[in-house]
């Protein structure tokens, strides 16, 4: 809740579904589970589409300053 109240519910819900990330090192750590392609492909095009909302969020608040 502390989160939403400071950003936009587009910016919070993609960083907090970033966990899906960690879950898979953590499976592969204690599970054995494998870590496919596919997963890897998974896990860069979420930490880019967070990193694309964020940068995009920022760049709208510049502009409202000036």
């Amino acid at each position: 809740m502390y989160a939403l109240s400071k950003e936009d519910v587009s910016v919070v819900a993609p960083l907090y579904n970033i966990n899906a990330i960690f879950l898979i090192f953590i499976s592969f750590l204690f599970l054995s589970e494998k870590i496919t392609i596919q997963k890897i492909v998974g896990s860069i095009l979420m930490i880019y589409g967070v990193s694309y909302l964020k940068k995009k969020n920022q760049s709208q608040v510049h502009t409202k300053i000036y």
